[in-house]
């Protein structure tokens, strides 16, 4: 006998399957920008990558710099919340770099006993 499912007040169960159709509904709006801006932008390259703010990356599941479709990469940026870019061959991702400091110290002599 199986366990009964927990409900959602919206009847949906709550084992992550609205999680699972978020993520289905934005790879298909991703996927549909991507081809209008190919279809609308024949001069240069197709589209290689989709640009969300850090916060719906993490709200979604989504790792930086993951493939989503071959030739079709997500990456994070400050951008606000609920929104995304299409990234093609004429810019670049915003990657935030970190700012590498150089350490100096004095020299010292270790005495072994």
């Amino acid at each position: 006998m199986r366990a009964p499912r927990d409900e959602s007040p919206t009847g949906s169960d709550a084992s992550g399957a609205d999680a699972v159709s978020a993520v289905g509904k934005n790879l298909q709006a991703f996927k549909i920008a991507v081809n209008a801006h190919d279809r609308e932008n024949p001069t240069h390259s197709l589209a290689y990558g989709i640009v969300l703010s850090h916060y719906d990356m993490e709200r979604l599941g989504f790792d930086e710099g993951e493939e989503l479709w071959p030739g079709c990469h997500i990456y994070g940026d400050d951008r606000p919340a609920g929104g995304f870019h299409v990234l093609c061959d004429t810019e670049e991702p915003r990657v935030e770099r970190a700012q590498v400091t150089d350490a100096i110290s004095r020299e010292r002599e270790v005495v072994l006993s």
